[in-house]
């Protein structure tokens, strides 16, 4: 019984060793596209080109007569030019707090996403870049 005494406060503190973060996603809207990338953004561009490359790629979107309607119904933007790919642009807002409350990051994660319409497949390409504020 003596040794749970002392697991009990070390399982507690061993919490607090980690840091803080909290994440702002308005700055992604309220699309498919964003709440698919709320789950891998972080990941990096290859988590987002595969994740979004799913998306794109069901049937609901290649089996379409028009395939850029079904993308802009997922949260791209498709402009009239045909040969024009689709795009989405977001962003997330990160704060990351230390441990012991003494070091505070602050970035915003940007992504860009272009679907390239061929064929019958969508091919995903993003690109995401980190700045702080």
């Amino acid at each position: 019984m003596k040794i749970i005494r002392y697991i009990f406060p070390l399982l507690i503190s061993a919490c607090a060793i980690d840091p803080a973060a909290t994440n702002d996603y308005t700055g992604l809207g309220n699309s498919e596209v964003a709440i698919q990338l709320k789950h891998s953004l972080f990941l990096g561009e290859v988590a987002v080109d595969h994740t979004i490359g799913n998306l794109v790629n069901s049937p609901r979107v290649v089996n379409q007569v028009d395939r850029r309607k079904a993308l802009e119904a997922l949260g791209f933007i498709c402009p009239p030019e045909t040969d024009t790919p689709c795009s989405y642009d977001g962003s997330a807002k990160s704060i990351i707090v230390s441990a012991d409350r003494k070091d505070t990051t602050r970035f915003v994660t940007r992504v860009h996403i272009q679907a390239l319409l061929s064929n019958r497949v969508v091919k995903v390409e993003s690109h995401i870049s980190k700045t702080d504020f």
